[in-house]
């Protein structure tokens, strides 16, 4: 049995490929590589957050024991994390509308 012969796509000839593609998406839906990105970005930024307030929270707990501020960090840490996944959600429903 011979091998079938194979192939291999240049760096150059990739490229060219992924700039066609995206030059068809964005005539076909133009924000939606944009909206894509964004989603991108606030679900890295939602854990982000949720892990910044929860090293703070840990700070505090093992240090000053202050309980205004520890109650601070949860309601900051659960409204920002409520708005990051509410704009990742609508922003879902508008690439999944189109």
């Amino acid at each position: 049995m011979s091998k079938p012969s194979q192939q291999r796509m240049t760096i150059k000839q990739g490229i060219a490929c992924v700039l066609r593609a995206v030059g068809i998406i964005r005539k076909i839906y133009p924000w939606y590589l944009t909206l894509s990105n964004t989603m991108s970005v606030l679900r890295t930024l939602e854990t982000l957050v949720a892990l910044y307030f929860s090293a703070r929270i840990i700070d505090e707990l093992s240090g000053g024991r202050d309980l205004g501020r520890i109650a601070f960090y949860v309601v900051i840490a659960v409204v920002l994390a409520f708005v990051l996944r509410g704009l990742v959600t609508f922003i879902r429903a508008e690439c999944n509308h189109h």
